[in-house]
C-alpha cells in the first residue's frame, strides 16, 4: 500500500517522529508491505452490481499479518457497563484496539464513518488513563474508497472534520494516515492519484 497523505493533530506526527522514530518507520514499512490483494469482492449493490471491488476483510487480514509479524499486539479489555443513579448493569462488553506497541496505538479503519469517530473516542480514553502517547488512524483515501463496497468511509472527510472542529476533539496527539493501492497494477483515477503523489507526465515515468 502507498501512504498518500498524513495529518498531524495535537502534534501526533511530530511526537512520533521525535520520540519513537523506530516505531514511526516500522508503521510506514508495515503499510508499504501490504500488497494489493486483487479485487476479490463482487458487488451485489444495485448501483454497481457485478463490479469487482477491493475487499475490506482481505485488507484487514493483510494488515493484521504484517503488524503482528513485527510484534504489535491487539488490545482487548472486558468490562461491565454501569452508570450513576441507574440500577442496571450490562455485562459482557469489551474495549478493543487493533494494535499497540510501547504506548503507540493503531487503528486500521475500513468501516463506516462513525467507526472513525469511535476510534478517536477510544484514543481519548486511553490517553486520559495514561496508556497512550500517540494514536494512529490508518484510513482509505478517497481514491481507494471509491474502489471498495459501500459503507466504507475515507480519510479526507475525517481530516476535514477535524479541521472544522478546530482542535477541540480529540484532545490527544493523533496521526491520520491516508492509504491507497500502489499505482503499478491499478488503473483507476490515475491522473488524480499521480498528482497527490507529486507525479505527472515525464516525472512520473522516472519515479515509478
Amino acid at each position: 500500500m502507498d501512504i498518500v497523505h498524513t495529518y498531524s493533530h495535537f502534534g501526533g506526527a511530530e511526537i512520533l517522529e521525535a520520540r519513537h522514530p523506530t516505531l514511526n518507520d516500522e508503521i510506514n514499512e508495515t503499510i508499504e508491505a501490504v500488497a494489493n490483494p486483487g479485487r476479490g469482492k463482487i458487488s451485489q449493490e444495485a448501483t454497481n452490481k457485478g463490479e469487482k471491488l477491493f475487499s475490506p476483510k482481505e485488507l484487514n487480514t493483510a494488515f493484521e499479518k504484517e503488524f503482528e509479524s513485527r510484534g504489535w499486539e491487539e488490545v482487548r479489555e472486558n468490562f461491565t457497563i454501569s452508570i450513576p443513579d441507574y440500577e442496571h448493569e450490562v455485562s459482557g462488553s469489551y474495549f478493543q484496539v487493533d494494535f499497540e506497541k510501547d504506548g503507540i496505538f493503531v487503528e486500521v479503519q475500513k468501516g463506516k464513518y462513525f467507526a472513525m469517530y469511535y476510534d478517536l473516542a477510544k484514543f481519548q480514553f486511553l490517553y486520559n488513563r495514561g496508556d497512550l502517547e500517540v494514536g494512529i488512524e490508518i484510513v482509505p483515501s478517497h481514491f481507494l474508497y471509491r474502489q471498495m463496497s459501500s459503507g466504507v468511509s475515507y480519510g479526507e472527510k475525517l481530516v476535514h472534520d477535524l479541521e472544522r472542529i478546530g482542535g477541540n476533539f480529540p484532545l490527544v496527539p493523533l496521526k491520520v494516515i491516508l492509504i491507497d493501492m500502489p499505482l503499478e497494477g491499478t488503473d483507476y483515477m490515475m491522473n488524480e492519484r499521480k498528482k497527490v503523489r507529486g507525479l505527472n507526465g515525464e516525472d512520473s515515468q522516472q519515479r515509478k
